[in-house]
């Protein structure tokens, strides 16, 4: 059940990729080809801004669930290397045990900062209020929390050489 749930958070994730970086990519473009007739919308930049950060915590997500985020890997593949395959399963869940808790405690302090920016916050070119474009934040590590959660509980996760 936890591998289904798995799949479908992946595949989500994955497809909101794609779809973030086409969306940034045709709104480079369009703000390009329309300055060569100095036309230019003011909130094109901001949303890219904003989008390539989306764009960060989605691929964080992709790379927490498949524990292939930044790591120091001279354990990992000396355990690999001499067959010592449970170990290397309780170092992952340890890593991802650590995960949970950094994330945890970067979304409560992401909710923070959005509550802030709730309150002091003003309106952007958009229209919007600051504080929607900032709940990319606590939103981002709620995802990445989840997905590492998701990781965590799944205790029949198949052996994945590190070599790849």
């Amino acid at each position: 059940m936890i591998r289904k749930v798995e799949e479908v958070t992946d595949q989500i994730v994955g497809w909101l990729v794609v779809a973030n970086v086409a969306i940034m990519l045709g709104l480079s473009v369009l703000a390009i080809i329309l300055r060569w007739f100095d036309i230019s919308f003011s909130w094109v930049d901001p949303v890219v801004r904003h989008l390539v950060f989306a764009l960060a915590f989605l691929g964080a997500t992709l790379a927490s669930g498949k524990s292939r985020h930044i790591s120091i890997e001279i354990l990992p593949k000396y355990l690999e290397s001499e067959g010592k395959h449970r170990t290397l399963f309780f170092l992952n869940k340890l890593t991802q045990l650590c995960i949970i808790v950094g994330t945890t405690w970067l979304f409560a302090s992401g909710v923070q900062f959005y509550n802030v920016e709730k309150q002091f916050g003003n309106l952007t070119s958009l229209g919007l209020h600051s504080s929607v474009l900032v709940a990319i934040i606590p939103c981002g590590f709620a995802l990445i929390f989840f997905r590492t959660i998701l990781a965590f509980l799944n205790f029949k996760e198949e052996y994945e050489p590190h070599n790849n």
